[in-house]
């Protein structure tokens, strides 16, 4: 899973790395005419600029959000899953109690699970997805 949140913020990162460089050219543009343009005007250049940079924070505040909002949806299926196995494991062995490994002082190395969960657990994620859901922040008026 941690390998499909990578890739998804690496995606991120591309699309934002050349709308970044893209803004800093246009910063550059904007430094060059300050001596061109009448005050008015480059103040008002420099108001849309400024607007932008913010439209983009806030693309990145966004995408950055959905990122987690999927990650931790797609831990709690996976945690869901996993229960799901111990119970499947627990029925087939005919255990009437399973305990997680740090709330037990003394146990048998055969009784330990965790090696048969993460097997099926791999097994049934192998074609697992990340899907990132956009989320939308209330728009501001100014």
């Amino acid at each position: 899973m941690r390998d499909l949140l990578d890739e998804k913020r690496s995606e991120f990162q591309e699309q934002f790395a050349a709308r970044e460089v893209e803004l800093l050219s246009r910063e550059k543009s904007l430094k060059s005419k300050r001596d061109i343009l009448s005050k008015e005007a480059y103040e008002a250049e420099v108001r849309l600029f400024q607007d932008e940079v913010a439209k983009v924070q806030r693309e990145i505040q966004q995408k950055r959000k959905s990122l987690d909002n999927a990650f931790q949806q797609a831990q709690d299926k996976l945690r869901n899953l996993a229960i799901e196995i111990v119970g499947d494991i627990a029925k087939e062995q005919k255990l009437d109690l399973v305990a997680n490994r740090s709330n037990v002082l003394v146990f048998r190395n055969q009784l330990d699970l965790t090696n048969i969960v993460l097997a099926r657990l791999n097994e049934r994620t192998k074609d697992a997805r990340l899907e990132v859901k956009e989320v939308t922040s209330p728009t501001t008026t100014q």
